[in-house]
């Protein structure tokens, strides 16, 4: 059984940002090692990848980071140029190259679309809470017109506050009118999209999309998984 409604994530729930990432930094890299003969692309790549995986699990730097991702790039290569000593004055360049290349990349989850499309028709509402810059999370919500799915779509800098904040859920609870059992969290991140809702008493819902599964050292236990969203409906 569907619930009344339900809260989506936006980013490696509905569109693939991840995989577009990973993509977008080999290509970046492979373009820069062939016109640039001081490092082999593999190397760049590497060390790119470990530098910006330390920053993004640093919480601090997330949370500063995500409300300006341009220039978090910028401070990411930056760091990776400084370690591979390699001219300072490419490295902005490769970080806007890639923030460019990245949005055209983006691309919805296999049967993403369909899945918001059957929720739609079957009168379930549905909210969209995404982290990030205001500018950037509304270029990826109108590429791929998701406002007319949504019937509330909040955005971390346009409300002021975001997930894991519990305010985020209950301004979408209140505002579609519903009780914590009558609707249901679904997202990658266990911490904002499973562990902060269950707070609640929301039916929580991780989206495993890489597919690893909660290793030992997770102590947080998701109502269901799943590794797409058209689970839900399949």
């Amino acid at each position: 059984m569907l619930p009344n409604a339900i809260i989506f994530d936006l980013d490696d729930t509905i569109i693939s940002l991840k995989g577009t990432a990973n993509e977008t930094w080999k290509l970046i890299c492979d373009d820069y090692a062939k016109t640039n003969n001081v490092v082999d692309s593999q190397t760049l790549y590497t060390t790119i990848t470990d530098i910006r995986l330390a920053y993004w699990n640093d919480q601090n730097k997330n949370d500063k980071g995500r409300k300006n991702h341009k220039e978090a790039r910028r401070e990411i290569i930056s760091s990776v140029f400084d370690k591979l000593k390699l001219p300072r004055k490419d490295s902005i360049l490769i970080a806007d190259s890639f923030s460019e290349k990245r949005l055209e990349a983006l691309r919805f989850f296999p049967m993403a679309q369909e899945t918001l499309k059957i929720l739609k028709e079957k009168g379930i509402k549905l909210a969209l809470i995404t982290n990030g810059e205001a500018k950037v999370q509304r270029y990826k919500i109108e590429k791929f017109e998701l406002e007319k799915y949504f019937d509330i779509i909040l955005i971390e800098t346009e409300v002021g506050y975001g997930k894991p904040d519990i305010r985020i859920y209950k301004t979408v609870m209140d505002y579609m009118d519903v009780k914590p059992n009558q609707i249901w969290s679904i997202g990658d991140n266990l911490i904002w999209d499973v562990q902060a809702p269950q707070e609640l008493g929301i039916y929580s819902i991780w989206n495993d999309f890489e597919e690893i599964g909660l290793t030992e050292d997770i102590n947080i236990v998701p109502d269901r998984i799943i590794t797409r969203i058209y689970d839900i409906v399949e």
